[in-house]
């Protein structure tokens, strides 16, 4: 993915942030582009939709929600 200030290649970044969800918090690995001029972090669809799915799993597995794969 290239930057929209620059134009550079932006490299991926993987770092572990603490993210509310419901009034709770849950530690997930965010993932996301970062453009090494100017150090702004930048998600696609992708990895918005990977980083919503971890919090939300996390938050189903705490109180015994079946995940979507689950429930037929």
């Amino acid at each position: 993915m290239k930057s929209p200030f620059t134009g550079n290649e932006m490299k991926i970044v993987k770092e572990w942030r603490t993210m509310r969800f419901r009034n709770e918090e849950f530690k997930m690995l965010f993932h996301a582009y970062k453009c090494p001029d100017t150090g702004n972090q930048f998600e696609d669809d992708a990895f918005a939709e990977l980083n919503f799915n971890q919090v939300i799993n996390q938050y189903k597995e705490k109180y015994s929600i079946p995940l979507s794969q689950q429930i037929i």
